[in-house]
């Protein structure tokens, strides 16, 4: 017990090293598709393990702080994937990329605990946005923190080439 008066001892510094990677996993049944999420995953969380599951072997919980579920047509929908998950006991985040992302599938994804929606042609600009923004807290999580720090990392190495091009193409006009 410390005494009255006396300052509280501040935190280590934690070594990010020692910290757990952020660990993602992608749920689909197109795989040029689920290829496109992976790649877009990894690219806006280059710290983070991102993993690959086919709805139709997927017989245990993912291993993932967040599960983007991909809902291809002639797939089994995302919803029911979601549904499937929360059922056998998952409780990390769940992201959906859908055609459609009008008010009725929000209902039924809200309903299955589903934290946000992305169209397909949003997958690039989007996708890691939703997906942080449905992690826990950064500030009492160190792995959204994590999460956190490498998008805004990442988009601010985006915004600097946009601007290098921008440049680049002001100096030869």
């Amino acid at each position: 017990m410390s005494g009255a008066g006396s300052a509280p001892r501040a935190a280590a510094p934690v070594d990010p090293r020692r910290q757990p990677p952020l660990r993602l996993a992608c749920v689909g049944s197109c795989p040029e598709r689920a290829r496109l999420v992976r790649e877009a995953l990894a690219l806006t969380f280059p710290d983070a393990v991102v993993t690959s599951e086919d709805p139709t072997f997927l017989r245990t919980l993912p291993d993932a702080h967040a599960v983007v579920v991909d809902e291809s047509v002639g797939g089994q929908p995302g919803v029911e994937i979601a549904r499937d998950l929360r059922a056998w006991g998952y409780q990390g985040a769940i992201v959906l990329v859908a055609p459609a992302t009008d008010d009725l599938l929000r209902q039924r994804a809200a309903r299955v605990g589903i934290g946000a929606l992305v169209a397909p042609e949003e997958i690039g600009r989007a996708l890691g946005e939703r997906v942080a923004a449905v992690l826990p807290d950064p500030a009492l999580d160190d792995v959204s923190a994590q999460a956190w720090t490498s998008l805004r990392r990442t988009q601010q190495l985006v915004a600097a080439g946009e601007i290098a091009v921008r440049l680049q193409h002001a100096l030869a006009n």
